[in-house]
């Protein structure tokens, strides 16, 4: 998995930074400039993880490679000696010229520009929203773009500080800033040519952004995020706030990759163009600046990299790394102009050319099309939602096709086979039934996971693909007064992937406490873990324990009972047969109105939120869980470092009677959750407002009355 890769200066070789698993220690590799390369070599492995790394502009005469990293505790620049004959590294020759600390937002990104100097990136230091304060800080090391002189050393340090940066000589500023107001500057580009420096800088809630740095500017950090307020309560720094020269929403952008200006000559329209991407979302912009106005950036490539890094090879060309944490591995790859005979994108740009429904009017599936519910829905600003599973097919030794099947865990997410489809239609109760509004797809595809939505037409017939940046719309929706209307967004492909996230399994529902429930099939109501079992759907690699409790349950049934259920295959093992019959879709229900089949005892499940039979307790963290856990979950990203996902024991969420990190609204002695106090808790006040501040962040526009009075009830009845 690779982080970065440098050229070695006058030679075919290449060096890159890689892991062997996220967030383990990394290593430095070498190997021939060549695609068809087939060894690598390490030359240095240290505990910690190195980011970056740069040449010495006289490398050919002292050998110095310098290395930004973080050991766990604290992050440095360091210097080492790399053999321009052998191109091994010394591991015994390092000499640490800057080190701070902190392991979070840590920068470390590092360049030398035309001035001989050497450029280095901080973060603020934490993995919160600035809680130590030091983007506006001016005194120390954090939240900068640092510039010092490596070969002068001086007032007993190994650099010295040149003379005309910008704040050399004032007091309560660090002599090394060139600019301040950072908050995670991923990669910087001092352009040889140029001498312009672009750096690329993480974002937090809404925006990231790219800075085109110029000599002595504040960015705002964190009382600005981007070009909009943030902490707007807290101090700024002495100097007058700058803009970034790009920014990007997370509607598109999710964690800025900054890039590199590029020269070379197999893509010459873009020389000169600064060339950056997104990690999370694959995509790669270019534009350029010709030091008094920059191009809007131009969408080059929309791709399912996780891009970690720009670069260089040894002959000028581009490279592009992705850092892989799918099951295919991370690469280097190169970008190409688009053959003039590819065609557009093939993906289906209307719902009935998916072939999923075998009835779409009707939204009737398509055989091999399973329906399937889940304990506890997401909140998606009234609309029902309806969901199903579509299973891919392949030829198995004998040619018949056969279904790779699903990977069961008895906790934690299943495992989905390559080229599954999940899919979600959102609805409206309409005179004549019910008005559908959009149905979601996540699909998995060369190991990547992908969200597409489609809009339905006011006519209930069709559904059109919606564009990767989503859109606005109106909705008008019956009412007992008449017709209302009601704001809606067609999520971007990225806001998608905000709640469909690596820390939250993708597949939100497709586990055992989402799917260990009753679910109305058209001929009978039973337990959905039976039911897949019994379709051959499910790993046949569980434990014993596990298969047999199924099978004995199975058992005990009623052999009537057992009978209703169909034998499913349609002579092939992975294909339901029509879905159970019948000529409707299936209705979205609760449990409640149903004639309850026992549900399987083996394994934990969550509360249905709205089942007023279960305890509250339970009810209120199911709903955290659906609504809140795919942000507020270890490594899910959310600002506050609470902990919601259901399994988490009340003391290790980090919830109760805390002071909130971010905003406190107002509230007189504000907590997170105060136990016994629903008008102290800030958790609760962020569930009744729309707007900033409100969450979720992203995925309604209305206040959910039920989920905040569920809420309310569960914080007031909890003993202080």
């Amino acid at each position: 998995m690779p982080i970065s890769v440098v050229a070695i200066p006058n030679a075919n070789v290449l060096l890159a930074i890689t892991q062997d698993r996220a967030y383990g220690n990394t290593r430095i590799i070498r190997f021939e400039d060549k695609p068809e390369v087939e060894s690598v070599q390490a030359v240095l492995t240290q505990k910690g993880t190195a980011y970056d790394f740069a040449f010495h502009p006289r490398f050919a005469e002292n050998g110095y490679l310098f290395i930004g990293w973080n050991d766990g505790n604290n992050t440095r620049v360091s210097r080492f000696r790399l053999d321009p004959s052998t191109h091994g590294i010394d591991p015994d020759s390092e000499v640490v010229f800057l080190t701070w600390d902190g392991n979070g937002h840590n920068g470390a990104a590092i360049d030398f520009g035309p001035d001989g100097f050497l450029y280095v990136t901080t973060g603020d230091g934490s993995t919160d929203s600035d809680v130590r304060l030091n983007g506006q800080r001016t005194d120390g090391l954090h939240a900068k773009l640092l510039r010092i002189d490596v070969d002068k050393p001086a007032d007993g340090k190994l650099y010295s500080v040149p003379a005309d940066n910008p704040f050399v000589g004032q007091a309560g500023f660090a002599p090394e800033t060139w600019a301040y107001g950072f908050r995670n500057p991923w990669r910087i580009d001092v352009d040889e040519v140029t001498g312009h420096v672009w750096v690329g800088n993480n974002g937090q809630d809404l925006w990231e952004q790219v800075y085109f740095v110029t000599k002595g500017a504040n960015y705002g950090w964190s009382v600005f995020e981007g070009s909009r307020p943030f902490y707007a309560d807290r101090k700024l720094g002495p100097t007058p706030v700058s803009k970034p020269i790009f920014e990007h929403s997370h509607a598109e952008s999710r964690s800025l990759t900054g890039g590199i200006v590029y020269r070379g000559k197999a893509l010459p329209k873009l020389n000169g163009s600064y060339l950056y991407g997104d990690y999370l979302t694959g995509k790669i912009w270019a534009a350029s600046h010709d030091g008094k106005k920059a191009t809007i950036p131009i969408e080059l490539a929309d791709t399912s990299l996780k891009i970690t890094d720009f670069n260089l090879d040894s002959r000028g060309e581009l490279l592009v790394l992705d850092h892989g944490e799918s099951k295919l591995g991370g690469s280097i790859q190169r970008l190409v102009p688009t053959p003039p005979e590819v065609k557009e994108n093939a993906f289906p740009k209307t719902l009935s050319a998916t072939g999923l429904f075998s009835d779409l009017s009707k939204r009737v599936l398509a055989p091999g099309v399973l329906a399937y519910s889940v304990n506890a829905e997401q909140w998606a600003d009234g609309a029902g939602q309806s969901r199903a599973l579509a299973l891919p097919a392949f030829p198995d030794e004998t040619g018949e096709l056969s279904t790779l099947p699903v990977g069961f865990r008895n906790r934690g997410v299943w495992e989905l086979p390559e080229g599954t489809v999940l899919l979600k239609t959102l609805s409206y109760p309409a005179p004549a039934g019910e008005r559908p509004v959009e149905t979601q797809l996540l699909t998995l595809q060369g190991g990547d996971w992908a969200a597409y939505v489609y809009k339905w037409n006011d006519s209930g017939t069709d559904a059109d693909l919606v564009g990767e940046s989503g859109e606005e719309v109106t909705l008008s929706l019956a009412s007992p007064g008449g017709i209302r209307k009601q704001a809606w967004r067609h999520a971007s492909r990225a806001e998608c992937m905000f709640c469909h996230s690596r820390a939250a399994g993708f597949a939100l529902g497709m586990n055992t406490l989402q799917m260990n429930r009753d679910h109305p099939y058209p001929q009978s109501v039973d337990n959905q873990l039976r039911v897949l079992d019994r379709l051959g759907l499910l790993s046949d690699d569980w434990s014993g324990e596990t298969r047999n409790t199924l099978r004995n349950e199975l058992l005990q049934k009623e052999d009537h009972e057992r009978r209703q259920l169909p034998e499913v295959l349609d002579g092939v093992k992975d294909r339901v047969k029509e879905l159970f019959g019948g000529d409707r879709p299936y209705p979205h229900a609760r449990s409640d109105r149903l004639v309850r089949t026992p549900s399987s005892p083996a394994y934990a499940r969550q509360a249905d939120p709205l089942d007023e039979t279960m305890p509250l307790d339970a009810r209120a963290r199911s709903y955290l869980q659906a609504n809140c856990a795919n942000c507020h979950v270890g490594a899910g990203g959310g600002n506050a470092m609470i902990n919601l996902s259901h399994a988490v024991e009340p003391d290790k969420r980090e919830l109760f009677d805390l002071k909130p990190k971010h905003l406190d609204f107002g509230i007189r002695d504000a907590r997170l959750v105060a136990r016994g106090k629903p008008d102290r808790s800030v958790l609760l006040h962020r569930m009744t407002i729309v707007g900033p501040g409100q969450m979720p962040v992203i995925g309604r526009k209305t206040v959910d009355e039920f989920g905040a009075d569920l809420i309310r009830r569960w914080i007031a009845e909890m003993k202080p």
